[in-house]
């Protein structure tokens, strides 16, 4: 095993992967509630039908559910800070790129890889707490990052309307980049 054991964690560390499991927590369902409250602008701005506009959203969920148990166990082997810290950066990256896309082809293929990237996160954030917090701190820490999945899932709809409304669709992107580019310096 390539992690350090669970005495070895100082109470900063074990705040800095609370934190960072807690940001991939969130951002997963967040990203697929908000995406979802975006694609009339979407298809306002990049065109496509009900079905095409639906890929936006089911490639996300493609990738995440394909990629979550192959990298799971791609973490265990190979360590899972590395992969999770991975998943973190790519995510920020294919989000901007998502925020860029000039085609709904283009924001298809990149929302498929930046389900992969959440893959990377979803599969590793449980077991990489599991593996920092000792048994008798571990309910506490897996409350909280449960507790951020559902604060995703809540947020959703009424950031990203308001994003939508005031920033354009694109944003909804784009506030996936400052979070991911302080949380990847705290996951290394």
């Amino acid at each position: 095993m390539h992690e350090q054991s669970i005495e070895n964690f100082t109470t900063t560390s074990k705040r800095a992967a609370l934190a960072v499991a807690t940001f991939g927590a969130f951002m997963s369902p967040f990203d697929g509630s908000v995406v979802t409250l975006a694609l009339p602008s979407i298809g306002g701005d990049l065109g496509g039908d009900v079905v095409s506009l639906g890929w936006v959203a089911a490639a996300y969920v493609l990738g995440l559910t394909i990629c979550v148990i192959p990298f799971g166990r791609l973490a265990d082997i190979r360590g899972r800070r590395r992969i999770y810290t991975l998943g973190v950066a790519l995510f920020t990256l294919t989000s901007a790129i998502c925020g860029f896309s000039p085609s709904l082809t283009s924001l298809i293929a990149t929302r498929f890889f930046q389900g992969v990237a959440a893959a990377m996160m979803s599969g590793n954030s449980i077991a990489l707490l599991s593996t920092v917090f000792p048994v008798n701190e571990r309910g506490k820490a897996l409350g909280i990052n449960t507790a951020a999945v559902y604060i995703g899932l809540a947020l959703g709809p009424s950031l990203g309307g308001f994003l939508v409304q005031h920033l354009g669709w694109r944003s909804v992107f784009y506030v996936n980049v400052p979070i991911g580019i302080f949380v990847v310096p705290l996951a290394l």
